[in-house]
């Protein structure tokens, strides 16, 4: 595994300009992404988690993905000290444990079904929460102002449904599947 830090000043240095970031919000509120919960279990056995919806696949040959976490949380620590994680990528319906494992709450996992995966042994969302799982092996950690970009192996899938979420001006939808003509 890989560390890797943005050169220059610290990011309490970097100010943006008044009403940026507030702006910046509004404008990415509207592209739409999927949502997920990306999670880990730390040397004591602990699961962490946290909500995503900056991820992308980075290469197919061998598949590789990349997720944006806020980099002072115990999931990022979680992730670089076990070198592994999941990607539980939520379907419709899910808003409740997308808001959840958004929330500065001391245990996510609390009420939420769960096991451990198969090939990484790390949370697995169980019943309709996730509509696939994508199990990953770290391969690098790199921080860009207050986000660590992780990057993963996909090294085991395990797909249940097409029933994908969108996250779209602030409003969860259910994704569609309509061809466009």
């Amino acid at each position: 595994m890989t560390e890797h830090s943005c050169l220059g000043p610290p990011p309490s240095a970097r100010r943006p300009a008044d009403g940026a970031v507030s702006q910046f919000r509004d404008v990415m509120s509207l592209w739409p992404s999927g949502v997920a919960v990306v999670t880990v279990v730390d040397a004591s056995g602990r699961p962490h988690g946290m909500t995503c919806n900056s991820l992308c696949s980075v290469s197919l040959s061998p598949p590789c993905m990349l997720v944006s976490l806020y980099r002072a949380t115990s999931t990022v620590t979680a992730i670089r000290d076990s070198a592994a994680f999941c990607v539980n990528l939520l379907a419709s319906g899910s808003k409740a444990i997308s808001q959840m494992f958004a929330a500065a709450k001391p245990d996510r996992f609390e009420g939420v079904d769960w096991r451990l995966s198969s090939e990484v042994r790390c949370p697995c969302l169980t019943g309709p929460a996730s509509y696939a799982l994508l199990e990953c092996e770290l391969q690098s950690v790199s921080y860009v102002h207050d986000h660590a970009l992780i990057v993963g192996d996909v090294r085991a899938i395990d797909w249940r449904s097409t029933d994908s979420m969108l996250y779209h001006d602030r409003e969860y939808r259910p994704a569609t599947n309509q061809a466009v003509g």
